[in-house]
């Protein structure tokens, strides 16, 4: 059969338009950047996107299609609107219609429109489902899904569980691909990537380690967001380095040579209910021991191979990441073993083949 056609409704961009939109998700944009690629091994993808932008007069007024850039090799559309609160999401589902409307009379008629949670593209894409058939997927990333789309792929492994739609995929995501350099360990280091503020619990691992004694432990930490303890903490204790939103290069250079990974998620916050902490796949890719909460949205794959939070207390913490900071060799290359294993399940090609397999017995074999 032909590639189907796909059209995806969320914009996928370069580091360029991430540093300059700071509102824009660089673990969303990392996850699609994956998934993107997952979909294009089969299929004829297409992108049809916008920044996001905090509303006027705390964002800018206009948002120009011509300031933001798709990442390379992705072929697609980037729209513009005018940033006014009440109007401006009526204003972006006009203007993904267009945009579809014009795909549709250069490439001709898609197979599938899919969708990230509940934004400006569910109103076109519900549009579009009505009007000629086509065939809509609802990605439920970090919130509850919409009802009437024909399928849903959610994240979550709770959500999954708990929702009651009937055609539905649990997907949380593959491994990027990422170079196999080895770099040895200078320093036992602590990575951690992600949100800043207070929720993402940065500040939470920054109060542990700085228990912690021994100058030849370092905590690392990347991600937007600010939080005035975190900093006050990091300018007391030199073996805290806050490195703030960085590149990708950057980036893998120090995922490259971390001894450790760090995901500790706050538990009671209500929002990471019903997310699942993408970052967990993006350190798993360098086969490094990673410490993290296991939060309702982690499915029991996972169980085995994080060292898990299971005491939030300030002085529990710091006891469990002396004791990962101070694995021997032996220890060490038990959990590498385990994370390797357990990568080979989950990478984009082994997720491609579980969603086409779920559009063909869903959707094509009727």
């Amino acid at each position: 059969m032909d590639k189907r056609k796909i059209l995806l409704l969320e914009g996928i961009f370069d580091q360029n338009t991430l540093s300059r939109y700071s509102t824009i998700s660089p673990a969303v944009n990392f996850w699609h950047m994956g998934f993107i690629k997952a979909l294009m091994m089969s299929n004829e993808v297409f992108v049809i996107g916008y920044m996001q932008e905090r509303a006027w007069p705390y964002g800018k007024l206009f948002i120009r299609a011509s300031k933001g850039k798709l990442f390379e090799t992705i072929a697609g559309k980037v729209i513009g609107y005018i940033n006014i609160p009440i109007i401006r999401d009526f204003i972006l589902s006009k203007k993904y219609i267009k945009a579809i409307n014009s795909y549709i009379i250069k490439y001709g008629m898609p197979n599938y429109l899919i969708s990230f949670n509940d934004s400006p593209a569910t109103k076109a894409a519900k549009y579009f489902q009505r009007k000629f058939g086509i065939k809509w997927i609802f990605i439920a990333g970090d919130g509850l899904a919409v009802d009437g789309a024909d399928g849903y792929i959610i994240q979550n492994w709770n959500y999954f569980n708990s929702s009651d739609f009937l055609t539905k995929i649990h997907l949380d995501g593959g491994l990027p691909e990422i170079s196999s350099q080895i770099r040895n360990h200078k320093v036992r280091s602590i990575m951690y990537m992600g949100s800043l503020t207070v929720h993402g619990g940065a500040l939470q691992l920054a109060r542990a380690f700085h228990r912690l004694k021994g100058l030849e432990f370092e905590l690392w930490l990347t991600g937007r967001g600010a939080s005035d303890e975190l900093e006050k903490i990091a300018s007391s204790d030199s073996r805290i380095k806050l490195y703030g939103f960085i590149g990708d290069n950057e980036l893998h250079d120090l995922c490259s040579r971390a001894y450790i990974f760090a995901n500790p998620r706050v538990q009671n916050f209500a929002p990471n209910l019903l997310n699942y902490p993408s970052k967990l796949l993006h350190y798993l890719a360098y086969k490094k021991p990673v410490i993290s909460t296991f939060t309702a949205g982690l499915s029991p794959d996972y169980e085995e191979i994080l060292i898990q939070i299971s005491d939030e207390n300030e002085l529990s913490f710091t006891e469990l990441l002396h004791k990962t900071l101070t694995m021997n060799k032996k220890e060490y290359e038990f959990w590498q073993k385990k994370i390797e294993k357990f990568n080979t399940s989950h990478s984009w090609l082994f997720q491609s083949k579980r969603l086409n397999h779920w559009l063909i017995k869903n959707f094509e074999n009727k």
